[in-house]
C-alpha cells in the first residue's frame, strides 16, 4: 500500500533471505518498525520471524513497544498512509467508472470505496492500520512475557483518548501476562 515502505521492506526481506546476518545488523528500533509496520501484504512473508527478532531484544524493547501501543505509528507514517489511501480511492473510483477492476485486491478495495466518500474511506484505512500496529505491539509484549508491563498497560489503556476497541485487546494481553 505504501510504496516507499513496500520498497524498503521488500529490500530488507530480500537481503535478509540472501544474507541472514543483515537482520542482525539492524538496530532494535529498525527491527521493531519492520515488524510493527506490516500491513497490506508488506513484509508478511515471515511475520512470525520478525516477531521473534523483536522479542529477541528482550526487555530492552519494552519501552518502544509500550510507546507503540499508546501512540500508534508516527505522524509521518500516518501521513504516508493517508496519502496512499487517497490515491487508492482515486484509482479505484477510476476503475469503477471505467469498469476495469484488475484483480481481487482492487475488487475488495472497490467494495469499500463504492460505499463511502473519500474521507470516510481514508479514515477507515488509517484506523485499521493504526489498530494493527498497536495490536502487533501488544502481541510482542505478550510474547516477551514480562508481568512488569501490566501496570504500564493499565495506565495506557486508562488514558482519556485511548480507543475503546483497543482496551479489550489490552485487557486480553494483561490477562495473558497474569496467567504466566
Amino acid at each position: 500500500m505504501l510504496l516507499n515502505k513496500t520498497v524498503v521492506l521488500s529490500f530488507v526481506l530480500l537481503v535478509n533471505s540472501a544474507y541472514p546476518t543483515f537482520a542482525q545488523q539492524l538496530s532494535m528500533t529498525q527491527v521493531a518498525q519492520i515488524y510493527l509496520m506490516q500491513d497490506c501484504g508488506t513484509g508478511e512473508k515471515n511475520p512470525a520471524e520478525w516477531l521473534q527478532k523483536v522479542i529477541g531484544f528482550g526487555d530492552e524493547v519494552i519501552p518502544l513497544l509500550l510507546d507503540a501501543v499508546e501512540k500508534g505509528p508516527s505522524s509521518q507514517a500516518q501521513d504516508q498512509l493517508r496519502k496512499s489511501a487517497k490515491e487508492d480511492f482515486s484509482r479505484v473510483q477510476k476503475f469503477i467508472k471505467d469498469g476495469g477492476l484488475q484483480d481481487l485486491e482492487d475488487r475488495e478495495v472497490a467494495k469499500d470505496a463504492e460505499q463511502m466518500d473519500e474521507n470516510t474511506f481514508v479514515e477507515m484505512r488509517l484506523t485499521s492500520f493504526v489498530r494493527g500496529y498497536q495490536e502487533r505491539a501488544l502481541n510482542a509484549l505478550k510474547e516477551l512475557n514480562n508481568p512488569s508491563v501490566i501496570n504500564q498497560l493499565i495506565n495506557i489503556s486508562n488514558g482519556k483518548d485511548f480507543p475503546e476497541d483497543l482496551k479489550k485487546r489490552v485487557k486480553e494481553a494483561i490477562e495473558g501476562l497474569k496467567s504466566k
